[in-house]
């Protein structure tokens, strides 16, 4: 038997045992992207990233919350108890709108919506605030 054969063999191997998940909706989440004038990923965690993650971890329903900085902005993801609804992003808007995000950074865009949470591949290209750094 050759090697890809024998590490084909293993991955069924390893596949078999696992139950199926076909008929299993994604995870909503509700994800937010705050773009601020291009900054070290140090600045914006120092004046975005952690003011906010203090504020969003602390609404109704959150269980948990992930967050990716970089280079002039902050993307996070806020899982609830429940899938994430309507409901929960327009609370996440009036959060954002009565706190001051960015105290001692001008933010340039700021994004609120539901979606499906990056995997770890995902989140380790994943580019925050492209769309603000073409500008």
């Amino acid at each position: 038997m050759s090697r890809l054969q024998h590490c084909i063999s293993a991955s069924a191997l390893l596949f078999a045992g696992m139950p199926a998940q076909a008929d299993k909706l994604p995870e909503r989440v509700v994800i937010v992207e705050l773009c601020i004038a291009q900054q070290s990923p140090e600045r914006v965690e120092a004046v975005l990233t952690n003011p906010v993650e203090k504020l969003l971890i602390g609404l109704p329903g959150v269980k948990t919350l992930n967050s990716i900085t970089g280079h002039g902005g902050a993307r996070f993801e806020v899982h609830f108890e429940d899938d994430a609804g309507e409901d929960d992003a327009g609370s996440v808007v009036q959060a954002l709108d009565g706190s001051e995000p960015g105290r001692g950074a001008v933010v340039l865009s700021r994004s609120v919506q539901l979606g499906q949470p990056l995997t770890a591949g995902q989140a380790f290209g994943h580019a925050v605030c492209a769309e603000a750094k073409r500008r």
